[in-house]
């Protein structure tokens, strides 16, 4: 996988997650923390989760030893999503950082969820893949609250006609 590659697989992490961030905004927040069944309690559990599993693969990948909150934390649905913009930013400037034999290096994971040796891009392809699983959750969510106008549409074949460099 080439740096170009991955950083455009980021920078798509990114506009989808801008995507979905724009579509929620006008909502009010009582309807963003609303409970539903789905692996997180609400929308806005979501997005927090997105954001906190994005900072905690950022610093494996930086190596930095990171303790994360994974509990919800009380906050307004705005603070959150500018958190979630905010660690996406971050993972593309982390791509855009590294060199293509730094991509390619070998790192080990072993926690109490996973024990793996893989390639530092297959790693960075599995955050975004994350992503991508709990933006469908998000809509799936919605439309369980009877939301369904101007859904986006935030797979990565809609991002690539205008963003590839």
């Amino acid at each position: 996988m080439s740096k170009q590659s991955i950083t455009n697989l980021c920078k798509y992490n990114l506009w989808a997650n801008q995507k979905i961030v724009d579509w929620l905004r006008p909502m009010d927040q009582s309807v963003i923390d609303k409970e539903v069944q789905s692996s997180f309690s609400s929308i806005h559990a979501t997005i927090q989760h997105i954001h906190k599993a994005q900072i905690y693969w950022i610093s494996f990948l930086s190596e930095i030893k990171r303790q994360i909150n994974w509990a919800m934390e009380d906050q307004l649905v705005t603070e959150s999503n500018n958190q979630l913009l905010s660690s996406s930013n971050k993972l593309v400037a982390l791509a855009e950082e590294y060199e293509e034999e730094s991509l390619h290096e070998i790192l080990t994971i072993k926690n109490k969820w996973i024990n793996k040796d893989m390639r530092r891009y297959e790693y960075i392809q599995h955050v975004v893949n994350h992503g991508t699983y709990h933006r469908g959750q998000i809509i799936t969510m919605a439309r369980s609250l009877g939301i369904t106008d101007n859904i986006p549409a935030t797979e990565f074949l809609f991002f690539l006609p205008n963003n590839t460099s």
